[in-house]
């Protein structure tokens, strides 16, 4: 399946597309990252599409990311599918995180269609299109990346727009929309759980108060050291009880 989609690789591009995203209401946006080696996901590519064009943007060849940045801090809502790690990604690489979020995997499963429901079955079930799935392992930050990977990865964004507006009825009809926005609210809160993390370590439950003390400050420990080396949390300590 082909994608029809412009790249983006230039600041004057980049500054052209502005001009036109400025004006939209709604933005679809995915990225594509790499943290299976590092404690923050390593922004690699960013895909955006607008009502009439789709974008794969090339961040680590942008010089000047200033139009991005404004654009997140703008009041243009950005529809996202399962948004946590997207945020993270921009967070880590721009310094910000969009104001305004639709998160169509929550959206989904506020109208029912199912629970942390993935993107290709939501295309599928909302517009009866099966997507590609030969690219989910790439190497994002490898460059140059083909034409079979940039195709991969602009479909992750074509029909986030259309589903958006089928959601978006569907949350209207059902008396959901302000509880869902409300929740999209608190998804783009940064959730920083670091004291909090040893709770999820299996077995915890089953220890003293006392190991219980010193798991919660090993785990603390723990996070701050995975952010400062930029490791996977268990490259610094094993996350076994």
């Amino acid at each position: 399946m082909n994608a029809s989609f412009k790249y983006i690789d230039t600041d004057e591009k980049l500054l052209q597309v502005y001009k036109v995203w400025r004006e939209c209401q709604y933005l679809a946006l995915d990225t594509e990252f790499m943290r299976a080696s590092s404690f923050f996901p390593h922004l690699a590519l960013l895909q955006i599409a607008d009502e009439d064009q789709t974008y794969v943007i090339d961040p680590l060849a942008i010089k000047d990311p200033s139009p991005i940045v404004e654009l997140l801090q703008s009041s243009v809502i950005w529809v996202i599918h399962s948004c946590t790690e997207d945020l993270e990604a921009l967070e880590h690489f721009y310094g910000v995180r969009p104001k305004r979020v639709f998160d169509s995997q929550l959206a989904a499963d506020f109208v029912g269609l199912g629970h942390s429901m993935g993107y290709a079955n939501l295309v599928e079930a909302l517009e009866t299109i099966s997507l590609p799935k030969e690219h989910t392992r790439s190497n994002w930050l490898k460059r140059p990346l083909s034409e079979a990977q940039l195709n991969y990865a602009a479909l992750d964004v074509v029909y986030l727009l259309s589903i958006q507006q089928t959601l978006s009825n569907q949350l209207q009809e059902q008396g959901k929309w302000e509880w869902f926005v409300q929740e999209c609210a608190f998804l783009i809160k940064p959730q920083d759980d670091a004291d909090n993390y040893y709770q999820k370590i299996n077995g915890a439950w089953k220890l003293s108060p006392k190991q219980l003390a010193l798991l919660k400050s090993l785990c603390s420990w723990r996070e701050v050291e995975a952010r400062r080396l930029d490791k996977p949390r268990n490259h610094v300590v094993s996350g076994q009880v």
